[in-house]
C-alpha cells in the first residue's frame, strides 16, 4: 500500500513539473525567435533578411517540439508569416513587410501563451 501511495504522489508531482519544464522550453524557443523578429521590425531601412532567416532557423529547429504541444496550424502560421515577410522584404515592399513581421510576432506570441500552465490544467 505504501508503494502505491508513493508512486501516486510521484506521478502527481511529475505532471506539474513536466508542465513547468515544457513551459520553460516553449518560452525559450519563442523568445529566441521573437528577438530576431523584433530586430528586423525595429530597422526602418532596408529589410534585415538575415534576422528573418535566423528566426526561421530557430522556428525550424523548434517545430518538432511545438507540434507536440500546439496544433500544426499554429506552428505553420508562424512559419508562413515569416516566409511571407521574407518574400516581401526581398521585393522591397516595406509597408507589407512590416505588417507581415507584426503578424509573425502575433503568431509567435499565441504559441508562447498556448500552453501556459494554470492550476486548473494541472489538477
Amino acid at each position: 500500500m505504501n508503494a502505491r501511495l508513493i508512486a501516486a504522489c510521484l506521478i502527481l508531482l511529475a505532471l506539474p513539473l513536466g508542465g513547468i519544464v515544457c513551459r520553460a522550453q516553449t518560452c525559450a524557443h519563442c523568445d529566441e525567435a521573437l528577438t530576431h523578429v523584433d530586430r528586423a521590425a525595429a530597422h526602418d531601412g532596408a529589410p534585415l533578411l538575415a534576422e528573418i532567416d535566423e528566426a526561421l532557423a530557430v522556428w525550424h529547429r523548434s517545430e518538432t517540439f511545438f507540434c507536440c504541444i500546439v496544433t500544426h496550424e499554429e506552428v505553420d502560421s508562424v512559419r508562413l508569416a515569416l516566409e511571407r515577410a521574407r518574400a516581401l522584404g526581398e521585393n522591397g515592399e516595406l509597408a507589407e513587410y512590416h505588417e507581415a513581421l507584426a503578424e509573425a510576432r502575433g503568431c509567435i506570441l499565441i504559441v508562447r501563451a498556448f500552453d501556459a500552465p494554470t492550476l486548473r490544467n494541472i489538477f
